[in-house]
């Protein structure tokens, strides 16, 4: 492939990305002008984004499409998930959670200690209907984390006060690896069999694993902490646990 072939493709794969990142701003004008109809949590969330888009580099903030669009578009390139109809079909992302990928993985916030340039949001609570798919919206986000987003031994946990609940997610995150795109496949190993208990990537050396108040673990390190029906928790022991071991991690996610 010569130099020009390779620079008019990543021009190329870039304008795909800031194309898919558009969704964003467009759910967020749907929600704004009623055509979506929406509670006033997402209402709020919509006018923060558009405000910002036009007023958010006075207080440092930076929508980055590219890295949006990229987050978006990974789910249907790499992930799998089981249709109406039972078929695995590619994961593509509705409007509603186009908007909650891009607005994670897209905005960028200027570190107020050293002026570095990291992730604006580094907490996402995601409440949505029974039957929605959020469980495997979130395992599909702690792939994203886990195999493209480029940290260094990335730690994944599905996580919950019980191990059964916690194995729900990552069973789903399981899933997507047995029915993934075939570059996935061959880079991730799976620990164990009936249940997989982790997930490794063999590139990075970091792993996807499923922890619970149960397993008694104390002094993870996670890049990303998926915390399901955290709304049914007794308290936030499980989540604050999780969020002690963030030191280090430039744009970790609970």
């Amino acid at each position: 492939m010569t130099s020009s072939s390779r620079e008019a493709r990543e021009a190329e794969r870039k304008a795909a990305y800031v194309n898919a990142a558009e969704r964003v701003a467009d759910y967020a004008r749907a929600v704004q002008s009623g055509t979506v109809i929406a509670g006033p949590h997402i209402r709020e969330a919509a006018e923060r984004h558009l405000h910002d888009l036009e007023h958010g580099a006075s207080r440092g903030l930076r929508f980055d499409a590219e890295a949006a669009g990229r987050a978006i578009l990974f789910f249907p390139a790499v992930l799998r998930v089981r249709s109406r109809e039972g078929e695995m079909v590619p994961f593509d992302l509705l409007d509603w959670q186009a908007f909650i990928v891009g607005s994670i993985f897209g905005w960028m916030a200027t570190r107020e200690e050293d002026g570095a340039e990291v992730r604006r949001f580094t907490e996402a609570y995601i409440e949505t209907g029974k039957g929605s798919g959020k469980s495997p919206l979130a395992a599909g986000i702690g792939h994203y984390m886990f195999l493209a987003d480029g940290e260094a031994e990335p730690e994944i946990y599905a996580a919950a006060t019980k191990r059964d609940q916690a194995m729900i997610l990552f069973n789903d995150a399981v899933s997507m690896v047995d029915h993934g795109a075939p570059k996935m496949r061959r880079r991730v190993v799976k620990s164990g069999r009936n249940p997989v208990w982790k997930l490794t990537d063999r590139k990075s050396r970091g792993f996807f694993k499923p922890i619970s108040n149960d397993d008694g673990q104390s002094g993870p390190r996670p890049y990303c902490a998926l915390v399901d029906e955290y709304h049914e928790h007794r308290n936030a022991d499980t989540l604050e646990m999780l969020k002690a071991g963030f030191k280090g991690r430039a744009s970790p996610l609970a």
